[in-house]
């Protein structure tokens, strides 16, 4: 896959890590989750731009036939490393599957869930993955929320793992920033099964997944993909925490 320095407008916003744009033509792309909702359309759109294979890893096969399936459990290690080998070295990771059940951060156990499938399990399935990603000069998209920067009242658990995916994300783009382009997804509602009954306004997982794409291919490295998160992308680009982020990023170039 074709892999080429970003723009000058890209590198000044996060100038901390290796900066790529990542052309889907003839490209193999691995996403999880792809069985239903962003996923589904974000396979559904890797395809539309000319990716060779899309891998949907999931516990359920995807309807869509186009796409390709491996089996996966993020609360299985022995899973996760089967579907690693399966899938084999690959252009761009999609960590896209998660876990969202409502509470408030009384139950320990359900919080356990939350960090193992949000967290824990993107990162042990992105490590198996990292060689092959380094050797075609690939990306990582992990798909955040808007619960990465606040938490949502009522979802503790999933917002706490949401800014330790966060975390992650950021440690693992200075970790890599001369290797592999990693990319943050800051998402807002959409209408999937995950918020589907909350009275709040939702966007199309059909515009998100363009969005996403779009800004992958432009290297983009912090993406606001719908109408709720761009009104916020402004001042997290330009706010105190993005600054100190790059502070910690120089701190480690200088290492």
């Amino acid at each position: 896959m074709d892999v080429r320095s970003g723009s000058a407008a890209t590198r000044e916003e996060n100038p901390m890590v290796h900066h790529a744009v990542t052309r889907l033509d003839g490209a193999t792309v691995l996403i999880t989750g792809a069985n239903r909702g962003l996923g589904a359309e974000l396979a559904r759109a890797a395809r539309q731009r000319g990716a060779d294979l899309v891998i949907g890893a999931s516990r359920k096969a995807p309807a869509d036939s186009g796409t390709e399936w491996v089996e996966l459990n993020l609360d299985d290690d022995a899973s996760i490393d089967h579907a690693a080998r399966q899938a084999g070295a690959v252009d761009l990771l999609v960590n896209n599957a998660g876990l969202c059940v409502a509470d408030w951060l009384t139950d320990g156990t359900l919080l356990h869930r939350h960090l193992r499938t949000n967290v824990e399990g993107p990162r042990r399935l992105t490590d198996l993955m990292l060689p092959g990603l380094r050797a075609r000069g690939g990306a990582v998209v992990n798909v955040l929320s808007l619960a990465s920067i606040y938490p949502i009242p009522g979802m503790a658990s999933y917002s706490a793992s949401k800014s330790a995916a966060m975390s992650w994300t950021q440690t693992l783009a200075i970790r890599e920033r001369a290797r592999v382009a990693v990319h943050a997804v800051y998402a807002g509602p959409m209408d999937t099964d995950m918020v589907r009954d909350l009275a709040i306004p939702k966007s199309p997982p059909g515009d998100v997944a363009a969005a996403v794409l779009d800004a992958v291919d432009d290297g983009v490295l912090d993406i606001f993909p719908d109408a709720m998160s761009a009104s916020f992308a402004d001042a997290w680009l330009q706010g105190p925490a993005v600054g100190l982020q790059r502070a910690n990023a120089a701190m480690a170039e200088a290492r």
